[in-house]
């Protein structure tokens, strides 16, 4: 387990500034990096680990690091998706049970035809999420 803690840098130079903001660069390209290679499940944690560091001149636990935070984002991203898929397929159910009710009661009833677009929404939404679940792929990456 990691722990984070921050902090403020005070009377910080010039350089200092620079050197970080070389080092977050470095970082991020790690992570990119990671989260692509690992999506496309062509190379092993281990290897990935020593390649981002060989790459970047970067140590190796800073390499463990972003492939780790690149592991978790898939994750995450996973669950995102089949949580909006739920929700989607949630709204279409309960959309289509008002449409019955309405149906029930007054087949010429202005609503019908709004509910219906909406319900058509709805379903195209809901395979769009679908299509992503079933590929592991995520629409906003």
């Amino acid at each position: 387990m990691k722990t984070t803690m921050r902090g403020v840098l005070l009377g910080v130079e010039e350089t200092s500034t620079q050197l970080q903001d070389r080092l977050m660069r470095k970082y991020g390209f790690m992570v990119r990096n990671a989260f692509q290679r690992l999506l496309a499940s062509d190379v092993k944690v281990g290897e990935l680990e020593r390649r981002l560091s060989a790459e970047t001149g970067l140590p190796l636990r800073y390499a463990k690091d972003a492939v780790a935070e690149a592991q978790q984002l898939i994750a995450s991203q996973t669950a995102l998706v089949k949580e909006h898929l739920e929700l989607w397929k949630r709204r279409e159910k309960k959309t289509a049970e008002r449409i019955h009710q309405i149906m029930k009661k007054d087949l010429r009833s202005r609503k019908l035809a709004g509910l219906q677009r909406k319900l058509e929404k709805q379903q195209r939404q809901g395979t769009f999420y679908q299509h992503h679940a079933d590929c592991g792929t995520f629409p906003w990456s």
